[in-house]
């Protein structure tokens, strides 16, 4: 299975996500270790999560998605690796979607390849979206250079109509330099406090499903 693999720190903004906090934040942990972090770039672009009736991709431990944002779209599937400290290495395959690909079958021809060990890529079908706000900076340091992402997510069910929302930070390793895990260890334990910031463990879908899923037993009481 060909692919890349992702290495990044995933913080739970408590304190919710304000961007100039946040930069005056980074911005001085980085400097601290003679280092930069440029300017925010906003945006915003939607994740559109699929899968099919048995959850087989979820079951083989992946996550698949659609973004569409910036005037283009993109596949991606990545895998659902254990992380700890906040600290998430993982499988991710992306590829630009071809502008002929229709709805049912959008899938480019490495991400359908993989796929196609999984489940019956015809059963798949959009189960969660998740909407993006989005807040980007490239940080440089010693040790490699980093893409800052500040999140505000809005999850959908579009069973249920059910809506949740979270803030969180991730800093991507862009460079796949060897330091990198050491660089986000020294990251976390330097602005997690001043940003309200916990490790957070699991990837936006499967925060998505557990507070979907909590949504609906508080409901159902």
């Amino acid at each position: 299975m060909s692919g890349n693999r992702e290495v990044e720190l995933k913080l739970l903004l408590t304190g919710g996500a304000d961007p100039d906090r946040a930069h005056a934040v980074l911005s001085s942990w980085a400097a601290a270790r003679g280092g930069t972090l440029g300017v925010f770039a906003s945006d915003t672009h939607t994740d559109r999560y699929y899968d099919d009736p048995r959850l087989s991709v979820a079951r083989a431990g992946f996550g698949l998605r659609l973004r569409m944002g910036g005037g283009q779209m993109l596949a991606a599937l990545k895998s659902s690796n254990p992380a700890d400290g906040g600290l998430h290495a993982r499988f991710e395959l992306e590829e630009p979607v071809a502008d002929d690909a229709t709805a049912v079958d959008p899938w480019p021809p490495r991400v359908r390849e993989v796929l196609e060990g999984l489940c019956d890529v015809s059963g798949l079908t959009p189960l969660i979206t998740l909407t993006v706000e989005r807040h980007t900076a490239e940080l440089a340091v010693a040790g490699g250079i980093f893409e800052v992402a500040l999140d505000r997510v809005e999850a959908r069910q579009k069973a249920t109509k059910r809506t949740v929302a979270w803030e969180e930070l991730e800093v991507e390793a862009k460079d796949g330099a060897a330091a990198a895990e050491a660089v986000l260890a020294d990251l976390a334990a330097g602005v997690a406090e001043a940003l309200e910031g916990v490790p957070h463990n699991t990837p936006k879908l499967t925060t998505a499903r557990e507070r979907l899923a909590q949504l609906a037993a508080e409901s159902a009481q």
